[in-house]
C-alpha cells in the first residue's frame, strides 16, 4: 500500500553514471509526465521534500518542453476500476483511484490544451495506452521521464520504451518515489540498464540551447512553412480538404469519407485524434484535444474547425477534388450529434 506520509531529501547527488551514451535532442524527445494526480501524491507531505522538489521540476520540464515544441504526454490512472480492469495491481495495492476528485491532475502541472492525456492501467505508459504509436507518428524516439513513483511506473516505463527502441531519459529531480531508498535505486536500475539518468539542470541546458526556446513569430511560422503569413492555413476549409486529409491519416479513400462518416469506422482513433490536433493548430487558434475525443462523426470535426478557426467551411464543388456531399448542418451538440 502507499504510505500515509511520505517525506524525504530527494537523493540525487551525484547522479549514477549512465551505462548508455546517449544525449538528449528536443527534435526527437516526447516529454512524459507519469501520473501525477491526486491519488499518488496525496501521502506527500505538503511543502517538504520531495514533493516540493517534484512538483518544481515537473512544471519546469513542462514549460521548457511547450516553449520548445517538445510534445508532452500525461498518464493518468482512471478512477472506479473493477478487478477486471486492475488485474493483478489490486494484489498488490487495492482499489486504486476511489473517485474522479483524486483521479484529477493536480493543478501544479495540469495539461494545456495542445498537451495530450492518456489513459494507463498498468504500471507502464505504453501498455494499452497508444504512446508508442503516438512516438511512431510523431517521428520520436526518446522519452523523457517525469512524475511518480519512480521505481515503479517510470521504471516500468524506461524497460518498456528500450525494449521498444526508445531512449529513455529520467530526471532525477523531477521524478518522486515512497521512499530516498526506493528513489536512488530507481535511479541506479534506469542508469545500469536502460537509459539515461539526468537533472533538471541539465536538461535546461538542452532545452535553452541553440535555437532557444522561444517558438517561431507568425511571420517565422509562415516563412518555415514556405508561405506567407496567414496564408495556407494547415487545417482544410472545405469538405473535400477535409477528406482528403482524412484519407492521407488513415488511409480510407476520400470518396468513402461522408459527413455522417464514423470516425472510428474510417480509422480515426485516439493517437490520429492526437496528431490532428497538432497539425491542425495555429499560433493563433489551438484545437483542443478534449474538445476533438469528443468528436463522433466527421461533420463534428467540421463543426469543431469552424468553431476553432472562426470560417464557414465551403461546400463541395462539383469535381474530383470535392467528393463529399454537403453535411447537416451544426450536428455536433444535438442529439446524435455526441459533442
Amino acid at each position: 500500500m502507499i504510505p500515509q506520509e511520505i517525506r524525504y531529501q530527494t537523493p540525487i547527488q551525484p547522479l549514477p553514471p549512465s551505462r548508455a551514451p546517449w544525449e538528449p535532442d528536443p527534435d526527437r524527445a516526447v516529454l512524459l509526465v507519469h501520473d501525477m494526480q491526486e491519488h499518488f501524491l496525496s501521502a506527500y507531505v505538503p511543502g517538504e521534500e520531495p514533493l516540493r522538489g517534484l512538483l518544481h521540476g515537473v512544471a519546469e520540464m513542462v514549460r521548457l518542453a511547450r516553449l520548445r515544441g517538445v510534445p508532452v504526454v500525461y498518464t493518468a490512472q482512471p478512477a472506479h476500476q473493477g478487478r477486471q480492469e486492475r488485474g493483478l495491481l489490486q494484489d498488490l495495492w487495492g482499489q486504486g483511484v476511489a473517485d474522479d476528485e483524486h483521479a484529477a491532475i493536480v493543478p501544479e502541472v495540469a495539461p494545456g490544451p495542445r498537451d495530450t492525456v492518456l489513459t494507463k492501467r498498468r504500471y507502464d505508459a505504453f501498455e494499452g495506452t497508444g504512446l508508442h504509436e503516438l512516438m511512431g507518428a510523431l517521428g520520436r524516439d526518446q522519452l523523457v521521464i517525469t512524475g511518480v513513483y519512480a521505481h515503479i511506473g517510470c521504471l516500468a516505463t524506461a524497460l518498456r520504451a528500450f525494449v521498444l527502441d526508445l531512449r529513455p531519459f529520467l530526471v532525477a529531480d523531477a521524478v518522486a518515489d515512497l521512499g530516498a531508498d526506493e528513489h536512488r535505486m530507481a535511479l541506479e536500475l534506469v542508469s545500469r540498464s536502460c537509459g539515461v539518468v539526468t537533472d533538471l539542470s541539465r536538461m535546461r541546458q538542452v532545452l535553452e540551447g541553440p535555437g532557444g526556446p522561444e517558438r517561431p513569430t507568425q511571420h517565422q511560422e509562415g516563412e518555415q512553412e514556405g508561405r506567407e503569413p496567414g496564408q495556407a492555413r494547415p487545417y482544410p476549409t472545405s469538405l473535400g480538404e477535409l477528406a482528403a486529409q482524412l484519407e492521407e491519416t488513415t488511409s480510407t479513400p476520400a470518396d468513402g469519407i461522408t459527413p455522417d462518416s464514423e470516425l472510428p469506422s474510417i480509422g480515426v482513433d485516439s493517437v490520429r485524434m492526437m496528431m490532428l490536433t497538432e497539425a491542425w493548430s495555429t499560433l493563433e487558434a489551438e484545437v483542443d484535444f478534449t474538445d476533438m475525443v469528443q468528436c463522433r462523426t466527421v461533420a463534428d470535426l467540421a463543426d469543431l474547425l469552424e468553431t476553432t478557426h472562426g470560417f464557414t467551411m465551403a461546400a463541395p464543388q462539383k469535381g474530383p477534388s470535392e467528393r463529399v456531399p454537403s453535411r447537416p448542418h451544426a450536428r455536433r451538440g444535438g442529439t446524435d450529434g455526441g459533442r
